[in-house]
């Protein structure tokens, strides 16, 4: 089996900076919405933003619980081609909907058979 690597983000703006964010709320919970306050982005998603200082304290707090805190998962073969958990990847694609609601609105990491443009 081979190493691990880990990425774990410093703080909240870190988590939602690398997209790691689930809109879970628990960073506003733990350290009020003085502090951190979750609202609607652009893309009518919830995330955090840190409106005044978070103490050192409550930051270690926040990142040991939230799930977006980190990404841990074996590193890839020497070869490029898989890792010894998954095995070798064969082909990998990217798709999105041709309808602009369904693509900018919808959610993502699944797909729907007949659902991609042609």
């Amino acid at each position: 089996m081979t190493a691990k690597t880990n990425r774990y983000p410093r703080d909240v703006a870190e988590v939602v900076t690398a997209g790691l964010c689930t809109s879970c709320g628990l960073c506003e919970s733990i350290a009020g919405s003085d502090r951190i306050k979750m609202t609607l982005n652009v893309n009518g998603f919830m995330r955090p933003g840190v409106v005044s200082r978070v103490d050192d304290d409550v930051n270690r707090t926040i990142m040991r619980v939230i799930p977006g805190r980190g990404v841990a998962g074996p590193e890839a073969s020497p070869d490029g081609y898989g890792n010894d958990r998954w095995g070798p990847i064969r082909e990998l694609m990217r798709s999105w909907s041709a309808e602009p609601q369904v693509r900018h609105h919808g959610a993502a990491g699944s797909f729907q058979p007949g659902s991609a443009a042609p």
